[in-house]
């Protein structure tokens, strides 16, 4: 059997949307956790993750809600273009200590989308 998070959470990184930052193990409860993820830059990174992957299920909704339409003619989300942004800005292994820092507190929604 592969080996699974709930064998061993406590050898993962989560992201604690309260407080904006990254624990090692569940501290938390899990209702405040997104994870679990391998490194603590991937954990750091999990608002810019979600919002890229919720842009993509933004998007695929779009485009279901569209189909036979022209791929021109189907409107792109907000939500779609903000996680593209998003996606692009990662978190460097070497930034992540105190990387969160200024997300504390933020709902998923009010985290800053990175510009060009």
């Amino acid at each position: 059997m592969a080996d699974s998070y709930l064998d061993d959470p406590e050898s993962k990184y989560w992201y604690n949307f309260t407080t904006g930052k990254v624990e090692k193990g569940m501290q938390s409860p899990v209702t405040e956790l997104a994870g679990p993820y391998d490194t603590e830059a991937e954990a750091a990174a999990a608002p810019a993750t979600i919002a890229a992957r919720n842009a993509a299920w933004d998007a695929e909704d779009a485009a279901d809600d569209n189909w036979g339409a022209a791929a021109s003619d189907v409107p792109v989300p907000k939500s779609a273009k903000q996680g593209a942004e998003a996606s692009k800005k990662t978190a460097k292994a070497d930034d992540v200590e105190g990387a969160t820092d200024d997300l504390a507190g933020a709902r998923v929604d009010e985290l800053p989308v990175a510009e060009d």
